[in-house]
């Protein structure tokens, strides 16, 4: 990332303000604005919140190099980012992709110790502060689906938040990047009900899985409110980014496959599902109401 940020200098900043992880590692994000001036908003992704799903970090960094390397050779791509700033962070999860590569490869959750039993980590798409501990979450610190003793209580979650409540007004767009299952999810995930833009977001949502879809590789998704395409839960990014930011574009996308291979995705579709990826983000950034 410092390699791209030294590369890209006149487009590209490196975000350090998230402080580290529960084990001390950085967590950076990537802020590409073509007017650093301009007061212009913010699209925020994240990849990576789910330690075991290594197409999304590998997708992130595929966006954040399109983003920069195209901007002078590409019209589409120089309008995107002349549109808005785009702030993306590859990986959220630090110790958890890390201890997938030492340990164990199908880790979700975060690495921090949990008081009174030897099960570690709580999942950070459970600890937000939104109907937090609620329907598709587990009290049991030994569950992937752990909500963890109260809200925000990873450092790594509240870092985050902490960065988009302090932008909120300037924030537009909210994307979380998850696989499998090919879903490109809109609010709400604790309850069935429509959100009150969803026609909006479903508008945009249909616009971008078009584009992905005629990327050259014909990849179907789905779309709609993450608790009727996939499952309830809640404590989850978007429904917090939406529900207390008022994030009108807050989306999760799940990417590649349906399951044939799952999070053991081979590395040689990493790059057409980061083209196909991309197609869709940059069609979705086009067709924002700002």
């Amino acid at each position: 990332m410092r390699k791209l940020v030294s590369q890209y200098s006149n487009l590209a900043t490196l975000v350090s303000e998230f402080g580290n992880s529960y084990e001390g590692r950085a967590i950076h994000a990537i802020k590409i604005s073509s007017n650093p001036g301009q007061n212009k908003k913010t699209f925020f992704f994240n990849c990576g919140i789910h330690a075991r799903e290594w197409i999304t970090p590998a997708t992130c960094m595929y966006i954040i190099n399109k983003m920069l390397s195209g901007y002078g050779q590409d019209s589409s791509i120089k309008a995107m980012v002349d549109k808005l700033d785009w702030v993306i962070m590859p990986v959220f999860n630090v110790d958890g992709y890390v201890y997938t590569h030492t340990g164990n490869r199908m880790w979700r959750k975060t690495r921090s110790r949990n008081s009174g039993t030897n099960c570690i980590g709580t999942d950070p798409n459970r600890n937000w502060n939104y109907h937090w501990a609620g329907v598709g979450t587990s009290s049991n610190p030994c569950r992937d689906t752990y909500h963890g003793p109260s809200p925000f209580s990873e450092v790594e979650v509240w870092s985050v938040a902490r960065y988009l409540y302090k932008n909120r007004r300037s924030l537009i767009g909210y994307m979380d990047i998850h696989a499998y299952s090919q879903l490109w999810m809109t609010p709400w995930g604790y309850k069935k009900t429509l959100p009150k833009d969803y026609t909006e977001l479903k508008r945009v949502s249909d616009i971008a899985v078009g584009a992905l879809y005629n990327a050259g590789y014909g990849t179907s998704y789905r779309v709609g409110p993450s608790s009727v395409i996939i499952y309830e839960n809640s404590g989850a990014t978007k429904d917090w980014a939406y529900g207390v930011l008022g994030v009108r574009y807050a989306f999760a996308l799940e990417l590649r496959d349906q399951g044939r291979y799952g999070f053991m995705l081979p590395a040689n579709q990493i790059t057409p599902t980061g083209i196909e990826t991309f197609a869709a983000i940059k069609a979705m950034g086009a067709a924002l109401r700002i």
